[in-house]
């Protein structure tokens, strides 16, 4: 469907909030509530309300999802030639921000494992001419090379975790080590940023890389997901603070933003 504004749109957002109050028939909006046009924070953005919770808040309220941090981080990027991870990409919320932001020269990729989200995110960068700009990566972040199981979350999708959920839908994906893709050197960059919502995962990504990392290939800023926190078998947070990074800001969801200790002075 085409761009909806005014009193349609208003209309639509009441029905689907309605409808969705009846917890039994979530399942028919997730399968028959068709995808929509609206432009959020100066993108337009194909969203799909009926099965995604970040989709669903954006389009309900014609605002972005997580808009503190995508702030914080658009203004680390902007105007440099920016290294770019965003790790969980779902369907785009930051990437296409951030890819805007940076500076040409810029490495962006964007890690979404989930098929049905991967086709959304290369779908919000193609509608905001970025697919030039942005590199998608079909895979998960992880400790190693393999196989594994994703776990599907059927009403936000955005959820899927390598960690089993109550939804026993799984499919295959491909990990890969973060090391895969950061360069020894960062001379082609002025920074490096690392945008991390892995579902309860992010120790088992990001604990492996600082262990091999070299003092030169490390980000100077990390927006993390603490808020499930309670899934994790290691510490994340306090290898980092091992590594010289303070956390400079909490935003939504238990987003933390850590910087590294120069960063955080000039900050």
């Amino acid at each position: 469907m085409r761009p909806r504004a005014g009193f349609a749109l208003r209309m639509l957002r009441i029905a689907f909030r309605l409808v969705w109050c009846v917890v039994p028939l979530r399942s028919a909006v997730r399968r028959w509530w068709p995808p929509m046009h609206l432009r959020v924070g100066g993108h337009t953005m194909l969203l799909h309300p009926g099965d995604n919770l970040t989709e669903r808040f954006m389009w309900l309220r014609g605002m972005r999802y997580e808009a503190a941090s995508i702030g914080r981080l658009t203004l680390l990027v902007a105007g440099k030639r920016a290294l770019v991870l965003d790790i969980g990409a779902n369907c785009g919320a930051f990437t296409v921000p951030l890819a805007t932001a940076a500076a040409a020269g810029s490495r962006i990729i964007a890690f979404e494992p989930n098929p049905i989200m991967a086709t959304r995110l290369k779908a919000n960068l193609e509608l905001n001419d970025l697919s030039d700009r942005v590199e998608h990566e079909e895979v998960a972040v992880g400790r190693n090379e393999s196989v594994a199981n994703l776990h599907l979350e059927n009403l936000n999708l955005g959820a899927s975790s390598l960690l089993s959920v109550e939804s026993g839908n799984t499919i295959p994906v491909t990990v890969r080590p973060l090391t895969h893709y950061v360069p020894e050197q960062m001379t082609n960059y002025e920074t490096f940023i690392i945008k991390i919502d892995a579902e309860g995962f992010e120790d088992e990504v990001l604990i492996p890389f600082f262990n091999a990392a070299s003092p030169t290939s490390k980000p100077d800023a990390i927006l993390m997901e603490t808020g499930r926190s309670d899934l994790w078998s290691a510490d994340p947070i306090g290898v980092l603070t091992g590594h010289g990074y303070v956390a400079h800001f909490e935003g939504e969801d238990g987003n933390t933003l850590f910087l590294r200790a120069k960063e955080a002075m000039l900050a």
